[in-house]
């Protein structure tokens, strides 16, 4: 963007205020221009018009970095103070100090178009349409925001004392570009982190809504080249989609190499809108660093992995940028951050070789670290040597190789501390006593004005220092451009509600939006973004879980604070269907009826029920409990035999219309309509006793009671045993035969039946059990547990219990185990040796005195059949002084096995015993014997274990 120079200061526009140093001349044009008056004792009060000269330096532009073209500037004592706004945001005023060489800039954010008030030697006083606003230190590039609209700067030789002192100040530093130290400073050019939420930010064709895009467009060209870092995090290889890629800073996922060049065009495209094809040529520097990842397992990649990243960092980002046909003179390398020691955060130098070494073997660059030739990277690091020539992880050669020794290697030091120079002047140092090394020729220098205690130049002139050189290309570059504005802040969020599945848009208002690079819900980030205005924002929610979340939004001056308006509700899917139950569907006038719904909404969801009640399905409602997460009693109707309805209304919020609802009918003051009773068909024995129990369907909160009839056949008449009593009752001891009992139930009057109903019940003849069948293995192994399962032939009915008794052999005294319980016993053969048993059972459903019915089982407890094969493993040949692990496995048919181990000399003479009966490996340690070949034996067994059941042997030969 353009932006003519005028009188008075304009949006969009620039007013020049001019101030007196101690020699002044005017800003000579370099063959005419625009010619600027200065007074020589009196600084001007207000700006000053500009008259045209013979060469137009009238549309001069002003981008987020500094003014050129620098053929309008004027070397030396001369200075002016130049205000305005930027190019992308005519809300964001800038201001720009030049004085000789040395520039400084600053924005202003939500001020608008800032013009120059006054300024003296010393001060600017800066003015926006809400009057001024803060005050620039032209030596120290302070930037004070005034609060109470007043200025240390005087309006006349008399004003000084009457202002200062009085003011409320808020304090920013201006981003302070360059210098004068005699000699023209060097350049400066950015190094930007990059973050994954950029991805989503800078789709193609994304402008200012696209962070790359600004820093592009706020970049300056410095006289005679450029050089600008992207840095876009640590590499990483995706197991998911094969591919190699970077974890951006602030992402957790793989961003493949080739993916990173939409990101790296959306800086090319904000560069060429304020750049034409005849800019002097920049560097655009895509980097990686030597960081470890958070994605992968085990945090790193291999060394062979690294080489693999390095190549495909040329080959799927930096060639194909290069490639293109770019609208303005853009030269395409890499960087790399060789940061420090292999221990915490960063790669060893190995791994980090690899990588440098694997671009290398991609990179057509040779040897010239020519900023208008493609391919090379540019090395650059800090404490990386920590002061000794050999330290932090990585040795003086490994550090020579990664920053200088590889043919694309261009170094590009990081120095805001002394001691950095000093570093990279002792690896120089190295380099030239090495004689297959060299002096380094450093490419440039960066640093970190916000982290360090150098300026930019400062920097750059501690390393010529420590170096003794004139560097060929003298590109110096910084990290932290950009100046910590005031933070983000968000008054609302619009809707404040949304689903839990994520996918709402949302509407963010607030202020101090630009620069936006992350929008969280909670501790989710969006699912996507986009700046819409320096006070409105757009988000998609992401999925979450009932309840509220803030939303915070990230800009490069911070995160917003929490606010009431932040907020944002996680609300389920709304009510699709709700069942209504009742306690009981019939009832007496006056039951306390419980109404229990449940309601079919989506997770999490916190419903909510309103009920009403009436006389028919269709209405009229009557409202009974309003919007309640509990179950509602409803008292019965008083009246009899009539319909009553209930309608339930479900809703998970807004509680005032209902999602879904449903009705239910209320049977009130019906009759019982049938009883059930039993046992039906119940067996009793002679003196037992028989408990009928009942059961009437009868309107909820009834009196129900019951009569029992009794007779001894189905002709016989009934005879009343029990009148209008509980639901429970008591028959027998009756003789046997065949009997039938009859229930009446009523909820009154209590005269005749409301419901009734019959059953039958046989008294048997008293008989004894004349038979049991007993079940066990007919071997098993010695300690098992035997089960042993009876089954006796009783009369039906019968309650049969069972003894258990023992003995060894066929003959010989029984020993009683256990009496008189179910017909289930285990047998515990633990004690027992191997042989042939019986087990006895008897049966009897009482009295429980003798057996009324008994049979023996025969159960033989004995070993298996023996073990059938054995395996030995040993190493053929084994040195002396060894240990030798000797390996045996047999096969036999319990796992209780057994070995034994037994060693000679030879092939001839007597075995000895070394190990007895232990497990399936034996360790044998061979020291003190004689080489030669020696066997060993192994036996093994199931039990007992005397002698083997298989055996094999095995040779070993110690050498």
């Amino acid at each position: 963007m353009r932006i003519r120079w005028v009188a008075a200061a304009a949006a969009g526009s620039l007013a020049l205020g001019i101030m007196s140093l101690p020699v002044v001349t005017s800003i000579a044009p370099v063959a005419g221009g625009y010619h600027v008056g200065v007074p020589t004792k009196e600084l001007a009060s207000a700006p000053v018009a500009l008259r045209p000269g013979p060469v137009s330096c009238r549309d001069l532009p002003i981008s987020s970095a500094v003014i050129s073209p620098t053929s309008c500037w004027q070397t030396g004592p001369t200075g002016f103070v130049v205000g305005g706004s930027v190019p992308s945001s005519r809300t964001t005023g800038e201001i720009a100090v030049i004085q000789g060489q040395a520039r400084s800039m600053s924005r202003l954010a939500g001020e608008g178009s800032v013009s120059v008030a006054r300024s003296s030697a010393t001060t600017a006083c800066l003015a926006s349409q809400s009057g001024i606003v803060a005050e620039v230190n032209l030596g120290t590039g302070q930037l004070t925001r005034v609060r109470d609209g007043k200025c240390s700067v005087p309006t006349g030789p008399q004003a000084a004392a009457k202002n200062g002192g009085s003011q409320t100040v808020v304090t920013d530093q201006m981003r302070l570009l360059s210098v004068s130290s005699g000699a023209i400073a060097p350049p400066v050019s950015p190094s930007y982190y990059e973050y994954y939420a950029y991805l989503q930010q800078c789709s193609p064709g994304a402008t200012v809504g696209c962070p790359l895009y600004q820093q592009g467009q706020s970049t300056y060209t410095p006289d005679p080249a450029g050089l600008v870092i992207l840095d876009f995090g640590a590499p990483c290889y995706s197991t998911t989609t094969g591919l190699y890629g970077t974890e951006m800073f602030g992402g957790g996922v793989c961003v493949a190499d080739a993916s990173l060049k939409e990101l790296a065009q959306a800086w090319v495209r904000g560069y060429e809108s304020d750049h034409g094809p005849g800019t002097v040529n920049i560097t655009l520097a895509l980097g990686t660093s030597n960081s470890l990842n958070s994605i992968d397992p085990n945090s790193s990649l291999s060394d062979a992995e690294m080489a693999t990243s390095g190549s495909d960092w040329y080959q799927q980002l930096v060639a194909p940028l290069a490639a293109l046909s770019l609208g303005a003179p853009v030269t395409v390398w890499a960087a790399s951050d060789i940061e420090q020691s292999g221990s915490g955060n960063w790669y060893a130098a190995g791994p980090s070789l690899a990588w440098v070494d694997g671009y290398a073997s991609a990179a057509p660059a040779r040897y010239t670290c020519d900023l208008g030739e493609s391919g090379f990277m540019a090395d650059y690091g800090d404490d990386v040597l920590g002061g000794q020539g050999s330290g932090d992880g990585w040795t003086a050669a490994q550090v020579y190789q990664a920053a200088w020794g590889i043919p694309v290697s261009c170094v590009v030091p990081e120095i805001y501390y002394q001691g950095m120079a000093s570093e990279w002047e002792a690896l120089s140092t190295w380099g030239a006593s090495n004689q297959s090394a060299g002096a380094i020729a450093f490419t440039g220098v960066l640093t970190e004005v916000f982290a360090g205690s150098f300026s930019p130049p400062e920097g750059w002139a501690r390393l010529q220092a420590d170096t003794a050189q004139q560097p060929p290309i003298p590109t110096l570059s910084e990290i932290g451009t950009s100046l910590q504005g005031p933070p983000p802040s968000i008054s609302e969020v619009s809707p404040h509600y949304g689903s839990l599945g994520g996918g709402t848009t949302v509407t963010i208002s607030g202020q101090n939006l630009l620069g936006l690079s992350a929008v969280d819900f909670g501790d989710q980030p969006a699912t996507t973004f986009t700046l819409v205005s320096s006070d409105q924002a757009t988000a998609v929610s992401p999925a979450g879980s009932a309840g509220a979340v803030d939303v915070v939004v990230q800009t490069t001056s911070g995160s917003s604070s929490l606010t009431a308006g932040d907020s944002f509700q996680y609300v389920p899917a709304a009510c699709s269907s709700v069942a209504v139950g009742l306690a009981a569907t019939s009832a007496a006038p006056g039951y306390q009826d419980v109404v229990s719904p449940h309601a079919t909404c989506g997770p999490g969801a916190q419903v909510q029920y309103a009920y009403f009640t009436g006389p028919s399905a269709n209405g009229p409602w009557t409202l009974q409990q309003g919007w309640t997460p509990l179950s509602w009693i409803w008292p019965v109707p008083p009246s009899q035999s009539v319909a009553a309805f209930v309608l339930v209304w479900a809703s998970d919020g807004p509680y005032s219309i209902p999602q879904a609802q449903s009705a239910v009918q209320l049977s009130v003051g019906a009759a019982c309509s049938s009883v059930s009773a039993g046992p039906a068909n119940a067996l009793i024995t002679p003196g037992e006793t028989l408990t009928v129990s009942a059961q009437a369907q009868c309107p909820a909160g009834s009196g129900t009671r019951y009569s029992y009839f009794l007779r001894s056949s189905t002709q016989a008449s009934w005879t009343l045993e029990a009148a209008w009593i509980g639901p429970s009752w008591a028959v027998g001891p009756l003789a046997p035969g065949a009997y039938q009992v009859l229930t009446w139930a009523s909820d009154g009057p209590l005269t005749v039946p409301q419901a009734q109903e019959s059953f039958n019940v046989t008294v048997a003849s008293a008989a004894a059990c004349t038979g049991v069948d007993v079940s066990a293995p007919g071997s098993v192994s010695p300690g098992s547990n035997i089960g042993i399962v009876a089954d006796a032939t009783c009369p039906g009915g019968a309650q049969a219990e069972y003894s258990y008794f023992t003995r060894n052999g066929q003959s010989g005294p029984w020993t009683l185990e256990d009496a008189w319980t179910s017909n289930t016993w285990t047998w515990d053969t633990a004690s027992l040796s191997p042989g042939t048993y019986q087990v006895l059972v008897w049966a009897s459903d009482g009295p429980f005195g003798v057996p009324q019915a008994q049979a023996p089982v025969t159960v033989t407890i004995g070993w298996p059949s023996n073990c059938s094969s054995l395996t030995v493993s040993a190493p053929a040949s084994v040195p002396p002084n060894d240990q030798i692990l000797i390996g045996a496995q047999a096969a036999c048919p319990v796992n209780s096995v057994k070995y034994t181990y037994f060693v000679r000399p030879g092939d001839t003479g007597p075995w000895n015993l070394v190990a007895a009966w232990i497990g399936d490996q034996w360790l044998w340690n061979d020291s003190g014997l004689a080489p030669g070949t020696y066997q060993v034996l192994v036996w093994a067994s199931d039990g007992p274990y005397a002698v083997p059941q298989v055996q094999q042997s095995i040779s070993v030969y110690v050498s």
